[in-house]
């Protein structure tokens, strides 16, 4: 019996420690995305081995912007903008969305994936920000 108390609180305390955790969805400047926030504009990404389709996109300045990325690839893969958000690293067959403000201004943004070499293999593509 002290040894199931003992295991119990354990457990317990475990969940509390790393439990709680977040999963990566929510990176400086973009809110997380449950399909609750209103948006301006709503980019669907799919990206594989080693490419994102399509790879280049347009989204009106000052615009709230949702990007949802499928895996269709057989390896793992991520979104990631710099200095506005990305998505989780997902597997295959998996999606991830996030949600960002476009910039006030005129602007391209680059995004591409941050898994090992799949940036430099053609995993980037770009998002032009016009008024």
């Amino acid at each position: 019996m002290k040894i199931m108390l003992v295991l119990t609180m354990a457990a317990v305390a475990g969940t509390l420690m790393f439990g709680c955790g977040g999963d990566n969805d929510e990176e400086v400047g973009a809110a997380p995305d449950h399909g609750e926030v209103e948006v301006d504009a709503e980019l669907e990404i799919a990206g594989g081995e080693f490419y994102y389709e399509p790879d280049e996109l347009t989204v009106e300045a000052g615009s709230e912007v949702r990007i949802i990325f499928a895996n269709e690839g057989e390896a793992a893969h991520d979104l990631i903008i710099d200095d506005v958000g990305g998505t989780a690293i997902i597997g295959p067959g998996d999606s991830a969305s996030f949600v960002f403000t476009a910039p006030e201004e005129e602007d391209v943004l680059v995004f591409y994936c941050s898994i090992g070499q799949h940036r430099e293999h053609g995993m980037e593509g770009t998002i032009a920000i016009i008024e």
